[in-house]
């Protein structure tokens, strides 16, 4: 071996025999030297910040009966960082616990999974379907049960988990706080309530501000709920209250030690609405009822008797004086309670998404249908605008009407009057009457080639709120449509090409010859669009709460309100905080006019030859007025199966005391329902009788027409003016710091209540788990 070689070996040996010394000598120094240091930065603790949410603010009725409340339910609940690290046991925990809730394991699996936020920044909740949102300090909520049928299965659900916590680590069972909806008086109301619901991404993204923005995403984390639909969501920000603040220490590994601070959270306000709840529960059922005799008794229908389809309806009442609404029924309708607790089975949603009627959709608030004959009272006011007519003038009322090469009738064909009034062209409905005041001012204002159009009746309806938002205090509203000759210049630009293909390839005659006329001069105001503009039909269309509007406005002497649901907002110590009012406007009618046209429609319903008269038979005209129009819309469109629709009917009306302003107004509308007098009066006669505590009377009395045994839905039939007194919301009592159950000596004093059984859980009682509970109409 050369000298080389023995270097390099002795250079190796002490290269070998030098690691282990200085491996020893550190080990020496970081446990001898600096052992106490790295112990106690090791034991070092820290805080984390916890949020929880308010209790969401009551909505109510006008007396106070809850129309969304906060129930109490049991809420079994895991918390990921005390749940077993290990997999085959966090497994084996989760199957147990499914089988006591009757839950896949799987699902809770999915439930208690952080969302992976490191990994997937915002899309996380898309990568990981299911996963917990929130912060890993949060109790992820797994089972809710607030039916009072379950309250004993609750009971037996709290002890296991609670009296066998070796078996459950992380898992608790206590009662929180859940939405309830609990329908007084029957009313559904669903869809002006609308629902809560989790908070999305969506919703952050929606916010109007950073700070709106960080506060949904600490509402989000925190577990909360936010207003999704009707009325939760239009009064959201009123509803949702203040979160409350909790800091807890926490040891490096990120278990809480014990709560540092606490701010708890202030409840939201009590929205008081003018909704009654009694109220709304005739209107629903008056639908009910004018659907099921529509459905079953033949009427006259093209020269026929026959059954019609009925397929939805509409109701809406209005204080004529404040414009508050009382009641917005729809049918078909459900149970809000489906939506209890901020969610809705996959099941039940889509069976209503795919019901018949579609009962999710506001057919009183954006149920747009040609009015018909209740726009007659708009062409009287437009007509004595011009100076072709006179509100005290005599009109002719022929048999058939000609226009060009088409002639047009009246309802049925029925026999012209000769020379009449407005007044008497408005109770018997004579379509040739008003046929002519069309005809009149479309040739006055220049016929198909105008120069200076005055265009009076599109005019008026725009003047009565038509063609336009109500701007109701919901999420959603309807417009209808008013068209002007702008309008048609600007449907036929864009449609053009539409109409020229489908005038060729369209299989049904019908629709093919619409096609071809609107291919050729679809941009021109025509004789024909003038006469059906003029009887509520054609391209016309209006909502059953424009109407009411517009009729409410007709009875109080000419104030038009843009209609509020909300009343007042009213703080968790019972200070009204704000009075929601109504915004208005003058109708720009004459006073006479108003005047005129009051009086006139009294007489539908008293008339003997009143198109409501059979309706209103044996109402008690001397205590109180009700005045109103029919119409009875042929619709120009097929069922699916290919038959024509039958017409949309409508009652809009008036009434009150004698000798004053109108109180109220009500509308009435049944889709492919028939005749207004027939199937949509007497449904607004049930409404009445209902308000006034009075029994229906009459050929065309509903079957539950019958009040005087349970007297006014309202106080002497007036709604009440007082706010009611709302008992304040509790403030929902903040969770102690979670911790592991395998180590309680290191939660803190305050970790006890955290895992001790609610009061009550245990109680035999069920109560300890539910807080108190076209063309021609009529």
């Amino acid at each position: 071996m050369n000298d080389r070689s023995r270097v390099r070996l002795v250079v190796v040996a002490v290269l070998v025999l030098s690691l282990p010394i200085t491996l020893l000598s550190r080990l020496w120094y970081l446990q001898i030297m600096a052992g106490d240091r790295y112990a106690a930065a090791a034991n070092r603790t820290s805080t984390s910040t916890v949020h929880t949410v308010a209790p969401r603010g009551l909505i109510v009725d006008d007396v106070g009966r809850p129309l969304a409340r906060n129930d109490s339910a049991l809420v079994v609940s895991a918390l990921a960082t005390a749940l077993p690290k290990d997999k085959a046991a966090r497994t084996a925990e989760l199957r147990r616990l499914g089988a006591i809730l009757g839950v896949d394991p799987a699902s809770l699996e999915a439930k208690v999974t952080l969302c992976d936020y490191h990994r997937y920044g915002a899309k996380a909740p898309q990568m990981n379907p299911g996963c917990w949102t929130g912060s890993p300090l949060q109790p992820i909520p797994l089972v809710t049960l607030d039916t009072e049928d379950s309250a004993a299965r609750a009971t037996q659900i709290a002890l296991q988990v609670l009296e066998q916590q070796e078996l459950f680590p992380g898992i608790t069972a206590e009662i929180q706080q859940v939405r309830d909806y609990p329908s007084p008086a029957g009313a559904s109301a669903a869809q002006i309530l609308g629902h809560v619901g989790k908070i999305t991404a969506d919703d952050v993204a929606r916010a109007t501000s950073e700070a709106a923005a960080q506060r949904l995403r600490q509402e989000a984390a925190a577990g909360g709920m936010i207003g999704q639909a009707g009325l939760e969501a239009e009064y959201d920000q009123y509803l949702q209250g203040t979160m409350g603040t909790k800091v807890v220490s926490v040891d490096p590994a990120g278990n809480p030690l014990a709560t540092v601070s606490e701010i708890p959270p202030v409840p939201g306000d009590t929205l008081v609405t003018s909704i009654d709840a009694r109220v709304q529960a005739i209107a629903e059922q008056a639908l009910a009822d004018a659907v099921q005799h529509a459905r079953t008794v033949p009427q006259l229908a093209n020269h026929r008797m026959v059954t019609q389809r009925a397929d939805a309806a509409a109701a809406v009442v209005v204080d004529a004086r404040t414009g508050h609404i009382l009641a917005l029924a729809n049918y078909p309708t459900y149970d809000p309670g489906l939506w209890d607790g901020g969610t809705i089975s996959d099941a039940a949603y889509n069976a209503l998404l795919h019901a018949p009627g579609n009962p999710l959709f506001s057919q009183a608030v954006q149920g747009q249908y040609a009015p018909g004959s209740t726009f007659k009272v708009i062409t009287t006011s437009g007509a004595v605008s011009t100076p072709y007519y006179s509100i005290n003038g005599r009109y002719d009322c022929p048999t058939v009407f000609t226009a060009g090469n088409r002639t047009f009738t009246n309802f049925e064909g029925e026999t012209g009057l000769g020379k009449i009034s407005f007044a008497e062209a408005l109770t018997v409905s004579c379509d040739t009457f008003f046929y002519k005041i069309g005809d009149t001012l479309w040739k006055a204002d220049g016929g198909i080639d105008p120069k200076n159009p005055k265009d009076a009746l599109i005019h008026e309806a725009l003047d009565w709120g038509l063609g336009q938002p109500t701007h109701i205090d919901l999420p959603i509203d309807g417009s209808g449509n008013i068209e002007t000759r702008q309008d048609k210049i600007d449907a036929w630009n864009k449609n053009k090409a539409l109409w020229c293909s489908e005038a060729k390839t369209e299989p049904n005659p019908l629709y093919r010859e619409y096609d071809r006329e609107n291919c050729l001069d679809g941009y021109q105001y025509r004789e024909g669009d003038a006469l059906n503009f003029a009887i509520g039909q054609g391209t016309v269309t209006a909502t059953p709460l424009q109407l009411a509007m517009a009729y409410a406005a007709l009875g109080n002497g000419g104030t038009l309100f843009s209609p509020r649901i909300g009343k007042a907002l009213v703080a968790p110590d019972g200070r009204v905080v704000q009075r929601i009012e109504a915004p208005s406007r003058k109708l720009p009618v004459p006073a006479d006019v108003v005047a005129y046209l009051r009086q006139a429609l009294t007489q539908v319903t008293t008339n003997p030859l009143g198109t409501a008269y059979n309706a209103f038979a044996g109402f008690p005209f001397d205590k109180y007025t009700i005045g109103g129009k029919t119409g009875t819309a042929e619709v120009q469109a097929l069922n699916p199966d290919g038959t024509p629709k039958d017409s949309t009917a409508w009652f809009a009306s008036f009434g009150g005391p004698v000798g004053q302003p109108a109180q109220y107004a009500v509308v009435v509308m049944v889709s492919q329902g028939g005749q207004g007098g027939v199937t949509a009066a007497p449904a607004v006669r049930e409404i009445y009788d209902g308000i006034f505590g009075l029994d229906g009377s009459g050929p065309s009395r509903l079957p539950h027409d019958a009040f005087a045994a349970a007297g006014p839905a309202l106080p002497n039939g007036v709604p009440p003016s007082e706010i009611p007194i709302v008992v304040p919301q509790p403030a929902a009592p903040s969770s102690p710091a979670p911790q592991t159950s395998a180590s309680p000596a290191a939660a803190g004093a305050d970790s006890g209540p955290f895992l001790r059984p609610p009061a009550g859980v245990v109680a035999a009682s069920p109560e300890s788990w539910k807080a108190p509970r076209g063309r021609r109409w009529r």
